[in-house]
């Protein structure tokens, strides 16, 4: 029988011990894809071009490669991953072509962007409402009524600017703290246990490739069930489906809150029975438990801890106060310049200036799109874990690199193509030198 979790098809493509008809192991099928070298992976070509079309997918000998390409797709200068941008071409964006990359769904005045034209929409239909009540009613504005509500509409844009500042300065460091500070440690911590796994499990055995692919399963799930608790989704089919969970492992799991952080409650579980463990159970074969399994512990604890503090920033919002009285002054600073806009536009009008027509009629738009604008840009970056919008992260081509990297780093220390110096080393089991003692 196959030694390792029936669930492993994700990350062997097919059981271990196996392959599409050669009875290759894992480890050998990728060593002999990696030995081929033509071409960098195609998250690195992707990464390295950014914004720009690169290899064709039909180039990449690797069933998950094609698969990883036929996400992508750019258009004009931005590069996307299924809907989420992946990156962009910065050096295009800063030209002429910028008009029309707000036609692009990344933008946040691009197509799809239904709230924030029903606001500005709305806005500028007031604006017309007032201009076509002076104008029937015949009423007329004193100047120097006009130039105060000038003035005040003024005071508006430099407060509203003032404040806008300091909430998309704060979204902006939120989005940033969630991808360095939560997904980046989770992915450095699952980096560095592959590491320490592939060098202290690193034979060709049943056994050590068990521990493995265990412990690179289990690692992505947690990045997986991550963004699945962001958007309350609790249908873990989709993980069976995929390999990365069991069956059995689905019945422990969907009863229990805080899933991603289960994970490495068995991850520490596991390093605990490898370590200490029932021999004939798979136990007891960690290498110096004493000194090695404090370390696979402090990784699972920080990447638990990452996991958390992405769920802090995502559970705990901005204060209600402070954004509903940004919001309140936003809107009132668009009311008092739509009723100046009618105004200076009925003004306009009678006085046959159709020039200053078209003049007031731009700032009746662009002053509330670039306000509510920048709103529905801050509070799009609050959440990006939910993998919903185009500005959320690229979750699927970040899992696609953090098994391709973590299996690299398996297949670099691992015979027959690695390590470089010769032959990896052959620890004693722990109950091994115990006895010893």
């Amino acid at each position: 029988p196959n030694p390792v979790h029936p669930g492993l098809p994700l990350i062997m493509e097919t059981p271990l011990g196996t392959s599409a008809g050669h009875g290759e192991s894992l480890l050998r099928r990728l060593t002999t894809s990696a030995s081929a070298g033509a071409l960098a992976s195609a998250w690195e070509q992707e990464n390295a071009l950014q914004g720009l079309r690169t290899t064709p997918a039909a180039r990449y000998p690797d069933a998950e490669e094609q698969d990883f390409l036929s996400k992508i797709r750019v258009r004009r200068h931005v590069k996307y991953y299924g809907k989420q941008v992946l990156n962009y071409d910065m050096e295009g964006i800063m030209g002429p072509g910028v008009f029309a990359d707000t036609c692009l769904s990344a933008s946040v005045f691009g197509p799809g962007k239904l709230r924030l034209q029903r606001d500005v929409f709305i806005i500028v239909v007031l604006a017309f409402v007032g201009m076509a009540c002076l104008l029937f009613t015949g009423i007329m504005i004193p100047e120097a009524d006009i130039d105060t509500l000038t003035n005040l509409v003024r005071d508006f844009h430099t407060l509203g600017t003032f404040l806008l500042g300091f909430f998309i300065s704060t979204c902006l460091a939120r989005w940033w703290a969630l991808r360095n500070d939560c997904i980046g440690a989770l992915w450095g911590c699952i980096d560095d246990l592959t590491l320490l796994i592939g060098s202290y499990f690193g034979s060709e055995s049943d056994a050590d490739q068990q521990v493995r692919e265990r412990v690179l399963r289990w690692s992505v799930l947690s990045h997986e069930l991550l963004y699945k608790q962001a958007r309350a989704d609790s249908d873990l089919s989709d993980l069976v489906a995929s390999g990365l969970l069991t069956e059995q492992e689905q019945k422990l799991l969907e009863p229990l809150s805080s899933k991603p952080q289960v994970i490495w409650a068995w991850m520490c579980s596991y390093f605990a029975h490898l370590a200490y463990g029932d021999p004939a159970q798979g136990g007891s074969r960690l290498p110096y438990p004493v000194t090695i399994l404090p370390q696979l512990h402090e990784l699972c604890r920080h990447a638990r801890g990452a996991i958390g503090q992405a769920f802090a920033y995502t559970d705990t919002q901005v204060p209600f106060r402070y954004v509903h009285f940004l919001c309140l002054l936003i809107w009132v600073h668009n009311l008092f310049q739509a009723a100046n806009s009618a105004i200076v536009m009925a003004h306009a009008i009678r006085e046959e200036q159709i020039f200053s027509f078209v003049i007031e009629l731009s700032f009746l738009i662009w002053y509330p799109l670039v306000y509510l604008g920048l709103l529905h840009l801050g509070a799009g970056m609050l959440n990006p874990l939910r993998s919903e919008k185009d500005i959320d992260f690229p979750h699927g081509a970040w899992k696609h690199y953090m098994i391709q990297e973590n299996r690299s780093f398996y297949v670099g220390s691992v015979a027959p193509h690695g390590p470089p110096y010769g032959k990896p080393p052959a620890w004693q089991p722990a109950a091994a030198v115990w006895g010893k003692l």
